[in-house]
């Protein structure tokens, strides 16, 4: 064992501990700043961890917010890595803390976490189930009927129905006058 401490020193945080996890992503550029602007807008759309809130949305605006600069020499993980932490709140922040050491810096496992734990497999079950008994309610127009059941599957992640299903999903749920239109 190495030397002994006092209970103080054992108390006290580790500077380990106050280091924020770094991407495992390296700049080549010699020098490169996160414009205050842009963390200011991704604060804007903080996600806390509700219910209600959809993490996958919410990657999407963080990811339009990424692709609306960019920098020579600097990877778009590497900016979407330090951009994330300014997009959560309560909740998520605090997930984030530990969940950024356990994906080592590496953005892709960061997220698939991130989907994981905030639209866990029953949630996506749930999902697939919506989209296959999908069914036009009696007041929406077939242009609703599609803008609806296109919503219900970008909700969440590839439901691994594919494209000719789909389109015979949505064929079925749809009444006769839509039908009609469609032939």
């Amino acid at each position: 064992t190495g030397p002994s401490r006092t209970l103080r020193e054992l108390s006290l945080p580790s500077p380990d501990v106050l280091v924020p996890q770094a991407s495992d992503e390296k700049a080549t550029a010699s020098s490169y700043v996160l414009n205050p602007i842009i963390i200011s807008m991704a604060e804007a759309n903080k996600f806390f961890g509700a219910k209600e809130e959809n993490p996958y949305t919410h990657l999407q605006d963080l990811e339009a917010l990424c692709q609306t600069f960019h920098h020579e020499g600097v990877p778009r993980d590497l900016y979407r890595w330090l951009l994330f932490p300014f997009s959560l709140g309560g909740k998520a922040k605090e997930w984030h803390k530990a969940a950024s050491r356990e994906a080592k810096g590496k953005w892709s496992e960061l997220v698939g976490n991130f989907c994981l734990h905030y639209f866990p497999l029953p949630k996506v079950q749930k999902l697939r189930r919506e989209v296959v008994k999908f069914l036009q309610e009696d007041e929406e127009s077939l242009a609703e009927a599609w803008t609806h059941f296109q919503t219900l599957l970008k909700q969440g992640p590839d439901l691994g129905i594919d494209e000719n299903m789909c389109a015979q999903t949505f064929y079925m749920a749809i009444n006769k006058e839509s039908r009609m239109h469609l032939d």
